[in-house]
């Protein structure tokens, strides 16, 4: 069992490294404008000179004149992360001073969020407005994306802010480090730890505990770990604003380990609660022994490590279809993970929690961190291995 927790810490080194080489953002210090972000506004033979100001670029003309500017700074401290970290976008100002376009930078984002930015019209809000109308509009976000519509409108009130020198960007539209859907997942965290440590005892709740991290980690907090988030965090850190569900996943590996027993999967996973109530309707149920699951274990195992492998030679830019856990973000889900997660629901009312026992592979991670010396667990009541 140690080789496979050797294994996981092996690969995380190997993915962080990976995946800075292969989609880095840009040193910091040299605030440097990639030209290919900008080129789809200018003619062919535009030009990009560096200011005296630090990642303000003008825009040339073939006969070397300025016919725009560019602002492409970093995010610091006071700009909220989106789902997959921090982001950059640049803001591109003409000689009057409005805003030609919003344009997407670099970033590690779910490239599915940023995609229903781009059909919700999201950059074009700022379209043609003076700078000065720009720093004092309010954009809302859009649902569904709302952490990388946060994001973005905190990085254009920065670049707008250093282009205008005017401190137009209020305390006030810094993210706190905890949300109220935050606060909510908290909640049922807690609960859930009382659970696995008293299920007997809190059997009686346990019903309205699977309902609260539906709805309050699913569909409202969206904050939940998969694949995905695991690679991001090894691409660009754990930022603020995922310290709650960073904090989750911490403390549940330590549970798991300590105990041998799989706390997220089956105390705090959206997912694994929407199976288990759904399998939790009267409705005749197929009868399976045990032993016809055992090997679908090796799938799970199988779909992790191929995973792993496809992070490291950085095969996909989206982790998030394989999974159906972006299905409680439906806008911005990917068509494969609604199909994912609505087959897996279909399937839960005859069997207990399908995608966990059968293909999940953010559990196999999990299962991988059961005490390495406990070589036998007793199932608990609710299917938990």
């Amino acid at each position: 069992m140690f080789w496979k927790i050797i294994f996981l810490i092996v690969s995380a080194f190997a993915v962080s490294f990976a995946s800075n080489s292969h989609k880095g953002f840009s040193d910091p210090q040299a605030c440097d404008i990639p030209s290919n972000i900008i080129s789809e506004h200018f003619e062919d033979g535009f030009k990009i000179k560096k200011t005296d100001n630090v990642c303000v670029f003008h825009i040339l003309n073939r006969l070397e004149e300025v016919i725009a500017t560019a602002i492409y700074s970093d995010p610091d401290e006071t700009v909220p992360s989106g789902y997959g970290g921090k982001l950059k976008a640049a803001v591109i100002v003409d000689t009057n001073d409005r805003i030609v376009a919003v344009v997407q930078g670099e970033n590690n984002e779910t490239g599915s969020y940023l995609k229903l930015l781009e059909d919700k019209g999201f950059y074009e809000k700022w379209n043609d407005l003076h700078v000065e109308e720009a720093l004092l509009k309010e954009v809302d976000a859009v649902t569904g994306a709302t952490m990388s519509s946060n994001a973005i409108t905190a990085m254009v009130q920065k670049n707008l802010q250093i282009y205008s020198g005017i401190e137009k960007y209020s305390a006030k539209k810094t993210a706190s480090w905890i949300s109220f859907s935050d606060t909510g997942s908290l909640l049922i965290f807690i609960l859930g730890m009382f659970l696995f440590f008293f299920h007997r005892k809190g059997s009686s709740i346990r019903i309205f505990h699977l309902i609260g991290a539906v709805v309050v980690v699913g569909f409202w907090s969206g904050k939940m770990l998969s694949i995905e988030i695991f690679r991001a965090w090894l691409q660009t850190g754990v930022h603020q604003s995922v310290f709650i569900i960073f904090t989750v996943a911490a403390l549940s590996m330590v549970a798991t380990f300590i105990t041998g027993r799989n706390f997220y999967c089956y105390y705090f996973c959206p997912m694994g609660a929407f199976q288990e109530l759904c399998y939790k309707f009267p409705v005749s149920k197929l009868r399976i022994k045990p032993s016809f699951f055992k090997p679908f274990r090796f799938i799970k195992r199988i779909f992790l490590y191929t995973l792993i492998i496809m992070m490291i030679f950085n095969l996909a830019e989206d982790f998030s279809v394989f999974e159906p856990f972006s299905a409680f973000q439906f806008k911005a889900a990917a068509v494969s993970s609604l199909v994912l997660a609505f087959s897996t629901l279909a399937v839960s009312f005859f069997i207990p929690r399908p995608w966990c026992r059968f293909f999940c592979p953010t559990g196999e991670v999990f299962d991988i961190l059961k005490k390495p010396f406990r070589k036998k667990i007793m199932e608990e009541n609710d299917g938990e291995t």
